[in-house]
């Protein structure tokens, strides 16, 4: 006897067979959903600051240093002549401390610290290691008395106090504290030379800087803590 021939499937059979794999693909895809690959680019610091300076910034700029001096030199410094007047403050935050804080401070991000910027000129009426006293306007006895810190600077003080900056101007919360530290040294090179060496007492000091704000409103009687952002001996 022959072996039985082999039976090819029908037609019937191949469109079942295609009808059952559409089905399946069908469940598959209505239980797992297609997905799409996004691709981000992470543009760089100097890139993302560039919103930060009216006039742009050079493609060039690549470093966090560079971009600190550009922005000290094109941002900071002009501000520094317009913050509000240092004796306006303390006297507003002493006669009304909630509204003196709500006219004046930058609060950063949602219940974050609160900072001054602020201006003035006065009396220097103390200096040490640390810090010099200045008593504002005349410098007379009763008149509000500002602390220029002339020690290391660390925090945020300075990047956050002007409101001039934003944590959106950056990839990354790296960048942004990277950024803090070299405005820091900034000061330390050139701010605080210049009152270590030729602030006296009894001389005069025009200033400009940023403090934290205090958050007691018996806080406000005492010396602000000031980290100085222009200095110049009169």
């Amino acid at each position: 006897m022959g072996a039985k021939p082999r039976l090819s499937p029908g037609r019937g059979g191949r469109a079942w067979r295609v009808a059952a794999i559409a089905a399946l693909a069908v469940l598959v895809i209505w239980i797992v959903p297609l997905f799409h690959v996004h691709v981000v680019e992470l543009r760089s610091p100097a890139m993302n600051f560039e919103a930060s300076f009216p006039g742009g910034v050079s493609p060039t700029v690549t470093t966090l240093a560079t971009i600190a001096d550009k922005f000290w030199r094109e941002r900071l410094q002009p501000s520094a002549a317009g913050a509000p007047d240092a004796a306006a403050v303390l006297t507003a935050l002493r006669a009304d401390f909630p509204g003196g804080l709500d006219r004046y401070a930058h609060k950063v991000g949602l219940g974050g610290l609160a900072y001054l910027y602020v201006s003035g000129e006065g009396r220097v009426v103390r200096k040490d290691a640390s810090q010099i006293l200045v008593a504002l306007g005349s410098g007379e006895p009763g008149q509000p008395v500002v602390a220029l810190q002339t020690g290391p600077v660390f925090g945020n003080a300075v990047r956050d106090g002007t409101g001039l900056l934003s944590v959106n101007d950056f990839p990354s919360l790296d960048e942004y504290n990277a950024l803090a530290a070299e405005l820091d040294r900034l000061v330390e090179t050139r701010v605080l030379p210049v009152l270590r060496d030729r602030a006296v007492v009894g001389g005069r000091v025009a200033f400009a800087g940023c403090a934290q704000a205090p958050d007691d409103p018996r806080d406000a009687a005492a010396p602000l803590a000031l980290v100085p952002v222009r200095a110049e001996i009169r």
